[in-house]
């Protein structure tokens, strides 16, 4: 049996090789995803004597096979892999061009000859060269890049659209097969990795030491919690690098503990200490309405991200970023709208990231545990020089919301903290103001400023370039190979109302990307999966008419193109541009409605 050690670049990948390995007997797979210098630091703290050979792609494949003694064999992509990337491309109608390492960009070059393609391909050696490519390529007005997960890490971070060329099922079956066929001929061992042990305890703390490698060097945690505990201290290293302390709160299994970081140096050698503290007896007062996160541990929406970094929502971005240092900042918007990810944003780039995030959960909070929140000396509302989250205010009772208010600001916890608030705003009902009742309270006892979030219904003619670029973020985690979705299915999805907003948009377009079998998302899946979401009026102001999604799906593109017409005063050319379609076409599914 061959042992592979698999690193893929993104978490796609790294799917796709379990999926592939789990029926095959001749070969045991060990996968994790790292990219390019995560990758081969990755593979040098494994024992690699427990493999015969490593499966990799792109840069980090050439990187690994340069840095290392054992074989490597990279996933190639197949000419579909790349014209896949590029149909998805194509649809943000704005020039692309291709970034890539020698091995993808070989092989992109000669389909964009063949095809005759306008996307320039640029070869680079190293991520150093990035810069360089991008400046060249911004001058000559390409606005989307295609490439593999080092070019689209760097596109996005400079708020940049890139499309990842993810890897198809026969280019990693035929990865493995040539390493099992490689490891036939060629075995190669590596010599072990040694490091000692010793127990001792520290009051109740548990006590880990790592060396900058990620080899223990000291521990006293249990055997049965050491290997989940030292895979996650690892990763902590290069923070604790470059700050020298950190605090964060690591989960493993059912427990959860606080962990003091420090590096420390000490005759030319450096270590890093870790300080263990069990929350479980800590919190257990609170019924699991308290909760801690890592500022490396708060989630990522890619959809969120994506909707908040176009150009329609950049003044909210703007006010958070603003808002990021205030003591007391107020988060509203309807369900669906990002006010978690919002708070987390906040957190990480507010003044208290070496310090935990506390999240207090309002609706999980009993009487009993809200009356300990305010009074026991273990509350998380007594601490210090940290970033509190008090979620879904508007769940408590009124009482209690009185309460509380009134305690955080006779107490001061806003002095040497950050408090951040949710609210959650109901959709608004013809002929009904909404209410703020909550945020007027908050208002009135802590100076603070409030950043609204918008509902999806007031966006829509941005949901092509949310669904494109979603679907592009769904190939970088699973194993999916869509190209987009039918127009007919485009306008389904820009006909309906959102009550779940992005939320409901995120979980519709998992849905459809897990039932499709063609390249493109048919417009029946997309009428069957919103007819089963239940009639939705298009808008609060639209006298509340649900569109039929039972009849003809020339009658719903109808009703669709009717409203849009009534929000653009009737400017057949508007509504054309926002369903990314002709006047004629428009004209045409008007004439042949029912």
């Amino acid at each position: 049996m061959t042992r592979i050690l698999g690193i893929a670049p993104y978490e796609g990948l790294k799917n796709m090789m379990l999926s592939l390995a789990q029926p095959r007997e001749d070969i045991f797979l060990t996968a994790y995803e790292a990219n390019y210098l995560d990758g081969l630091r990755l593979a040098q703290a494994e024992d690699l004597s427990a493999y015969d050979i490593i499966v990799s792609r792109g840069g980090t494949a050439d990187l690994l096979r340069e840095m290392l003694s054992i074989p490597v064999v990279s996933v190639e992509l197949s000419y579909y892999d790349i014209l896949n990337a590029i149909k998805l491309a194509q649809s943000y109608h704005e020039s692309c061009a291709i970034i890539a390492f020698p091995s993808i960009a070989n092989s992109a070059q000669m389909l964009a000859d063949i095809l005759q393609y306008d996307i320039p391909v640029l070869t680079i050696h190293n991520e150093d060269e990035l810069p360089r490519v991008f400046d060249a390529l911004l001058e000559q007005g390409r606005r989307v890049f295609l490439g593999d997960f080092a070019v689209t890490r760097y596109a996005k971070d400079r708020g940049h659209r890139a499309i990842l060329i993810t890897s198809g099922l026969e280019s990693v079956s035929n990865a493995f097969d040539r390493a099992a066929e490689l490891v036939q001929y060629y075995q190669q061992y590596r010599q072990s990795n040694f490091f000692y042990q010793a127990s001792f305890r520290l009051s109740k703390k548990r006590i880990m030491v790592l060396d900058l490698q990620g080899q223990q060097v000291f521990t006293d945690v249990p055997a049965v919690q050491n290997r989940a505990l030292h895979k996650q201290l690892r990763r902590m290293l290069p923070a604790l690098e470059r700050s020298g302390v950190r605090q964060t709160v690591l989960h493993v299994s059912d427990k959860a503990y606080l962990v003091n970081a420090v590096k420390l140096n000490q005759a030319g050698t450096s270590l890093a200490l870790f300080e263990l503290t069990d929350l479980q007896r800590s919190y257990e007062l609170f019924d699991e309405a308290v909760l801690m996160r890592d500022a490396n541990d708060t989630p990522d929406d890619p959809l969120l991200r994506l909707f908040y970094g176009g150009s329609a929502t950049a003044e909210v971005m703007r006010k958070a970023e603003n808002y990021s240092r205030a003591s007391v900042v107020i988060l509203t918007g309807e369900a669906g709208t990002g006010k978690d990810s919002f708070a987390y944003h906040l957190y990480q780039h507010g003044p208290y990231t070496r310090s935990a995030l506390t999240i207090i959960n309002c609706p999980a909070l009993t009487d009993k545990s809200f009356q300990t929140l305010l009074r026991s000396n273990s509350s998380p509302l007594f601490s210090k020089n940290c970033a509190i989250y008090i979620k879904n205010l508007e769940q408590l009772p009124t009482e209690q919301q009185r309460q509380l208010l009134r305690f955080l600001a006779s107490a001061g916890i806003s002095s040497g903290n950050q408090l951040i608030f949710s609210v959650e705003e109901q959709p608004p009902l013809p002929g009904h103001s909404r209410d703020d009742s909550v945020i007027h309270a908050i208002l009135a006892e802590l100076p603070s400023v409030t950043l609204r979030l918008p509902p999806l219904r007031r966006q829509i003619y941005e949901i092509p370039t949310l669904v494109s670029l979603y679907i592009a973020e769904l190939a970088n985690h699973n194993a999916y190979q869509i190209a987009g979705i039918e127009p007919e299915g485009m306008a389904l999805l820009q006909g309906y109302a959102w009550p779940g907003n992005l939320r409901q948009l995120r979980s519709i377009l998992d849905t459809l990307a897990q039932i499709t079998t063609d390249p493109y998302i048919q417009s029946d899946d997309v009428r069957d999966v919103l007819h089963s979401q239940g009639p939705s009026p298009l808008d609060g102001s639209a006298a509340g008419v649900p569109i039929d999604l039972s009849q003809p799906l020339n009658g719903i593109i109808a009703d669709i193109i009717r409203f849009l017409l009534r929000q653009e005063g009737m400017n057949r050319t508007k509504v054309a541009d926002r369903l990314g379609i002709c006047r004629t076409t428009l004209w045409k599914y008007l004439k042949d409605a029912p």
